[in-house]
This record gives C-alpha cells, structure tokens and sequence, in this order.
C-alpha cells in the first residue's frame, strides 16, 4: 500500500520537475530594444523561480505526508478553519468538524513553509493537518504539522508599472499578482536598467520596475524592499523619422 501511494506522488512530481527546467514562455523573437528584451527576460527567470519553489514546496508536501503514513500519523489536507480558541483549533473538511490542538511540538508553517504562528491565522483559512488521533471517533487530533494555505509570505522578486506614488514607496499594477503597495525604506537601494545610481524621486508613474522584498499576498504588499531597478530608465531615445528623399530633376 505504501509503495503504490508513493508511486502515485512520485508521478505528479516527476511532471513539475520537467515544468521547472522548461522555458514557460514560447520561444517568439523579442521586441526591438535592449530595454525591451531586459525587462522580458526578468518577468521570465521570475515565472522559472516561481515554477522551482512550487515544485519545492510540493517536494516537501510529498514527503511530509509520506512520512505520515510511515509514523502512524494522519493526514488531513485543505480543510477550512472555522474557529480558534487559544491553542485549539475547529477545522471542517468534506462536512466533518476536526477538533485540532496545537501544543509546544506543533510546527507552524505558511504555504511557502516559513514558519507562522496563530496570530497571523484567521477564520476562513484552508489548511493542512498532519497529527495523531486523540480518540477512538477520531474527530480531534493532536497536530505535529499545520500548514496555513491562505498564508503566502516570502522574500523575492516582483515585477511591474507604478501607478501612483507617495512618500514612503508606491504602488504597482504588478505581473501575475494584480496591484501591490511597495514600502521603501533608508536603504533601499535604486538603480536604472543598466546598474546606474538613482534617487527615489526619479521614479515615476508609469515607470516600468523590478522591485526585491518581502511579499505578503493577504495584504498585497510589498515590504522590507533592498532593491528597485528602473527599467524605464535612462529613457530610449526615439528614432527620428528618416528624412523623404526627392528625386532630383533632369
């Protein structure tokens, strides 16, 4: 029984690991202008980032649960969580109510796996439960690993146009991930296309940018933010229209 559930978890992975190494956006020649191709070329290593932490964090979801079966644990996956009383939990899956405690050995995780705690958690969260049954009708369990689905925070790369701005950061119709509050602070750093210096106030709406921090999706912000590079920056100067030539007369 084992063997059969690993080689079903092994097969989905083994796709994603192909997904990871393979180019997601088709091979079609890119635009004219070394802007252009810059800024194209950074949207695409962040989808192949992305596409290597999903197949990570499915990685260690795998795991986890195939180690469940191996220590007499349970699993229980995207139930949604209705009540927290303290350190107890009231989850609903597939119509069933779980009574869920959390003690000093619970590990807390976001989706992403860094680490959490209840006070980031609110009702209407999905998430998973890895535990051992606390009675014979099985409907509480003692928590080993809870991990909070609704829960996505993680420190990386983000793309995309400034739509306004104010005097503490701006904010940012994004790529994949709608519009986004950036919060810059004394040592963000900022620089032009080409890793030329520059000052906050050169960034303007409309300003195509890259921006490293730290992403929270349930507050849709950006923060702890080191870097903003300006891909609009130094401007590309237009082409003069080439000058008609008139035939000269005999």
């Amino acid at each position: 029984m084992l063997r059969s559930t690993i080689k079903i978890l092994l097969v989905p992975l083994l796709f994603l690991l192909v997904l990871s190494v393979t180019d997601p956006v088709s091979a079609k020649p890119s635009p004219p202008g070394q802007a252009i191709r810059e800024t194209k070329q950074a949207e695409i290593d962040e989808i192949k980032n992305q596409m290597r932490e999903n197949v990570q964090q499915r990685v260690a979801s795998m795991a986890a649960y195939i180690r469940s079966f191996r220590n007499g644990h349970i699993a229980i996956g995207r139930g949604e969580l209705t009540a927290i009383n303290g350190n107890t939990l009231t989850v609903v899956k597939e119509g069933n109510t779980y009574t869920v405690l959390v003690d000093e050995k619970t590990q807390l995780r976001r989706k992403f796996w860094g680490k959490s705690d209840l006070t980031e958690w609110t009702v209407g969260d999905m998430i998973s439960i890895i535990g051992t049954w606390e009675d014979e009708a099985k409907t509480t369990i003692r928590a080993r690993l809870i991990k909070n689905l609704s829960i996505q925070m993680r420190h990386g790369v983000f793309f995309g146009t400034i739509t306004s701005l104010g005097n503490t950061g701006f904010t940012m119709d994004s790529v994949r991930r709608g519009t986004q509050t950036v919060t810059v602070g004394e040592d963000t750093r900022y620089i032009d296309r080409r890793g030329g210096a520059l000052e906050f106030s050169g960034i303007l709406v409309g300003h195509r940018v890259r921006v490293r921090g730290l992403w929270n999706s349930r507050t849709a912000t950006i923060s702890e933010v080191t870097e903003v590079k300006d891909f609009s920056l130094p401007e590309i100067a237009k082409q003069s229209d080439k000058p008609s030539v008139t035939p000269e007369a005999e």
